[in-house]
């Protein structure tokens, strides 16, 4: 991973991960229809980068803003094979290769700051562009907290956020559905709110 700011405060990063498994296995099924004996190749190879440029800036009267973009590229190559090692008195299983890329572009902006002496609020926006072999989609991703404070010994917290429930390489399954909490119909996007009480 490589972290780097420059000069003009702009912050790049740079993340590469490697992850690969083999495995082999010797196999010895008795079916209805004879017996197999075979070896089996198994192997997963996943080469991700990632890249992030970022800039932020303190306003006047405390507040903040945040821009930049993300961008990350995911290769996924797996394979299986067998070799029959025996008498085999049933079809063999067939070879499978697989080898997708998946891409995600994110765009994204944000502010902070203080209304009066009392609410703290965090806001921002962020559009993603998701392509894989089979998934082309532009989403928006709005989140919102808020903070308010009637007195010392009180803090009320409101979260609402936003994520894709697809996508992301991950070992023996290149797309995973995640469980919603709710749903924004026109974006197919979950949405998650959360408020706290606090004494």
């Amino acid at each position: 991973m490589l972290d780097y700011q420059l000069p003009t405060g702009t912050k790049v990063n740079v993340e590469y991960t490697y992850y690969d498994t083999p495995s082999t296995q010797h196999l010895i099924s008795t079916l209805p229809t004879g017996e197999l004996h075979f070896d089996t190749d198994e192997h997963q190879r996943i080469n991700r980068w990632k890249f992030h440029l970022g800039q932020e800036h303190s306003l006047a009267g405390g507040w903040g803003l945040n821009y930049g973009v993300r961008y990350s590229l995911t290769n996924d190559h797996s394979w299986q094979t067998f070799l029959p090692t025996g008498s085999n008195t049933a079809a063999s299983p067939t070879n499978s290769y697989s080898r997708q890329n998946e891409d995600i572009v994110n765009i994204f902006a944000g502010t902070n700051g203080k209304i009066g002496e009392k609410l703290d609020f965090e806001v921002s926006l962020a559009a993603e562009y998701y392509h894989s072999p089979a998934w082309h989609q532009w989403n928006v991703y709005p989140t919102l907290s808020l903070t308010y404070m009637p007195n010392s010994g009180h803090m009320l917290l409101l979260n609402v956020s936003s994520e894709r429930s697809g996508g992301q390489s991950e070992p023996q399954a290149f797309k995973q559905l995640s469980d919603t909490v709710g749903l924004c119909a026109a974006q197919q996007i979950p949405v998650r709110g959360m408020v706290q009480l606090h004494r």
